[in-house]
């Protein structure tokens, strides 16, 4: 999904709740787009113990840095946490953000980014793992963005986005396990 909307000259944001996560999706989308011949060039500001070393991928230390790899056309892709994204001067930095594990981040750290694109891409598996509670939010936002626009339904409603059936980070046979397992409990 990413290397399409590169490919129909959008600029794309990356984002997810840990410099890890947001650098295998990266490193996902460079062996994507290596495979399929697609040019691009991305610009990340991760920490130092989890950056995405694809040769596709320029690191930089300060945020400005990634501004301006947007700015100038430089960079396709930009990556970074929500402290990135939720800056504002970041604001409408990208045409398009992609949330990756959305089911963790929090609803506010959502709406915190989301100024920095058009439109937002939310990424995840609401059953997976919960949003981590560090706050106290008043009733109704105290869930994930992902659990938030699901409101209790376990599968996203039709016109609100997309259930894939098929998943890219398991096994198959774990992953029919698990869909054995959590049917039988559910």
């Amino acid at each position: 999904m990413i290397a399409e909307v590169v490919r129909n000259g959008y600029r794309v944001g990356v984002t997810a709740v840990s410099h890890k996560v947001i650098s295998k999706l990266l490193q996902e989308v460079c062996d994507y787009c290596r495979t399929t011949k697609l040019p691009v060039r991305a610009v990340q500001k991760a920490n130092d113990e989890d950056p995405c070393t694809d040769s596709m991928v320029t690191q930089v230390a300060d945020n400005n840095d990634v501004l301006a790899a947007l700015t100038s056309k430089a960079a396709h892709v930009a990556a970074g946490t929500a402290w990135l994204w939720a800056r504002e001067d970041m604001v409408n930095s990208v045409d398009v953000l992609f949330v990756d594990e959305a089911g963790q981040m929090s609803l506010a750290d959502v709406l915190s980014i989301s100024q920095a694109a058009t439109s937002v891409v939310m990424l995840g598996d609401p059953q997976q793992l919960n949003q981590p509670q560090k706050g106290v939010h008043p009733p109704g936002v105290d869930v994930s963005a992902l659990s938030y626009l699901l409101d209790g339904r376990a599968t996203i409603e039709p016109g609100k986005g997309l259930f894939l059936k098929e998943t890219y980070r398991l096994h198959p046979d774990i992953c029919a396990f698990i869909s054995e397992l959590f049917t039988t409990v559910a």
